[in-house]
């Protein structure tokens, strides 16, 4: 008598005994059991485990569990952001080339130091002057040159803050204690010491801080550091006026403290 058909998902085994071991006609019982699931391979197994927890991931977006993903920048974004990145590495590669021309005409006592001596600081002031820079030029003198490299190199330096801070040069140079700053730098009638405090004092707001301290020696950086930390730091900020979120720079980017 055929037997009825098994719900789906059930399976018959029936006993696996010789045919010999039951005689013709007899009813032969066996036993009515879920089906196993075919083993999968390891392959299988992950891309399960992979489809489970995108789906989980799914539902807890869908019910307000997880935030949604960020959306994907735009090329535009991207490179943006790219150049940020870039941006205060830029800022101490020019600070550092500065200041190294600042040392040289400090090794040459060409510019006055407060560490130095009065008859060599009164050399030293002579030779920056608008005359003596004049004779210096004709002359043929290496300390001339470092001097224009320092008046060439400011430019290179507002470019990288610019890249730094997504300012416009016109916004940067409104910035008062930028402006003041920026301003200082080429003036060779300065105490080079006060020169080194600007720059380390730049580094730290807008480049990645370091740059004076592979230029000069370290009892030296460490006075100069000392000088800058007393210097009002370079503060600048931005507020949109659609959404009222306002934006502070700091040693670490921008920081939006305030609006929705």
């Amino acid at each position: 008598m055929p037997l009825p058909p098994l719900p789906d998902g059930f399976q018959l085994d029936t006993p696996q005994a010789a045919p010999s071991a039951a005689p013709s006609g007899a009813l032969v019982i066996g036993q009515i059991h879920p089906k196993q699931p075919t083993p999968q391979t390891p392959e299988e197994t992950a891309k399960t485990q992979a489809e489970t927890q995108n789906t989980n991931v799914k539902t807890a977006i869908l019910t307000g569990q997880l935030p949604p993903p960020p959306k994907p920048m735009s090329v535009q974004d991207r490179l943006a952001a790219e150049q940020a990145a870039k941006g205060p590495g830029q800022v101490s590669s020019a600070i550092q080339m500065i200041g190294q021309a600042y040392k040289s005409l400090d090794d040459n006592a060409a510019i006055p130091n407060r560490n130095a001596g009065f008859l060599r600081n009164l050399v030293a002031g002579v030779e920056s002057s608008g005359l003596g820079q004049t004779v210096s030029r004709y002359t043929d003198v290496p300390d001339q040159a470092n001097r224009d490299l320092i008046n060439a190199a400011r430019s290179r330096l507002l470019l990288a803050m610019k890249q730094a801070t997504g300012m416009g040069a016109s916004m940067l140079r409104s910035n008062v204690e930028l402006n003041t700053y920026l301003s200082s730098l080429g003036d060779t009638h300065h105490d080079v010491m006060t020169d080194y405090a600007l720059l380390d004092r730049l580094d730290q707001d807008i480049g990645q801080g370091n740059a004076l301290s592979r230029v000069l020696p370290a009892p030296l950086f460490k006075q100069v550091r000392a000088m800058s930390s007393g210097m009002a730091p370079v503060s600048m900020s931005q507020t949109n006026t659609q959404t009222g979120q306002k934006r502070v720079w700091g040693h670490n980017g921008w920081q939006t403290v305030g609006g929705q």
